[in-house]
């Protein structure tokens, strides 16, 4: 912000370039902030490693439709993985979140522009559980009776108030059901079957609040989303205690 505010007319590429130390303070900060996950699938974003994380421009930096600098907005930037590029899966079919996106971009199934497509992280209410999880699958599932009650919300949404199915494209566009993705989950499933055994074991009726709370303390566990669903009614009591803001 401070860099835009005294470069006003400087690119994301002179900041990167020219403003080195401050980018990779950009990128420690925004990992912080983030819970040391992607905005988009939620796995690890290794902190020693910085070319796995990558920052994500929400919306197109390289708009000059009108006098706004996309490019160094705070507020349009977001730290993402390398979306399954250097991973053993086959590809395209299993590229996500920015990659996937690019991908669709490049094969004009989608707009240039992609607002109101699919879902902004850092617009989503965080008390909102928009997605499920499908045990037998791995797969997220859009939660419709949530998002109907988020229908009167005004964030960009070219559905109409069809908060599902702008929830659906979200998936699809950032390809959060491919199956490198689906078997990540299905092992954090196995994890959290040994937790609660454990405790079922020692006939601890405080054992999904323990969960609850060795899961969610900072940085969050990979896969927020998916421990999110399975623990339900405790995630949400346990996050609200403890001032969840997203």
């Amino acid at each position: 912000t401070n860099y835009a505010r005294n470069n006003p007319n400087a690119t994301w590429e002179d900041f990167r370039n020219n403003a080195r130390q401050s980018y990779d303070d950009l990128k420690q900060q925004m990992l912080r902030e983030q819970g040391g996950l992607c905005a988009y699938c939620e796995k690890n974003l290794p902190s020693d490693d910085k070319s796995q994380q990558q920052i994500e421009h929400f919306h197109d930096k390289s708009d000059k439709s009108t006098m706004h600098n996309w490019g160094l907005d705070w507020n349009n930037l977001l730290l993402v993985c390398k979306g399954g590029q250097t991973d053993n899966y086959p590809r395209p079919e299993n590229l996500s979140c920015d990659a996937h996106k690019s991908h669709l971009k490049n094969e004009n199934k989608i707009s240039e522009s992609c607002e109101g497509l699919f879902l902004n992280p850092i617009q989503i209410k965080t008390i909102a559980r928009l997605f499920d999880f499908d045990k037998a699958t791995g797969k997220l599932v859009v939660n419709c009776a949530v998002c109907q009650e988020l229908a009167n919300d005004n964030l960009p949404n070219h559905y109409g108030d069809d908060w599902c199915m702008l929830a659906q494209e979200t998936i699809r566009i950032l390809n959060l059901n491919c199956q490198r993705l689906c078997v990540d989950r299905l092992e954090v499933l196995k994890f959290y079957n040994q937790k609660v055994a454990f405790h079922r074991k020692q006939n601890d009726k405080l054992g999904f609040q323990k969960i609850s709370d060795s899961v969610f303390r900072k940085p969050f566990p990979a896969f927020f989303t998916t421990w999110r669903a399975l623990l339900g009614k405790h995630a949400e009591a346990y996050l609200t205690f403890n001032g969840y803001n997203g």
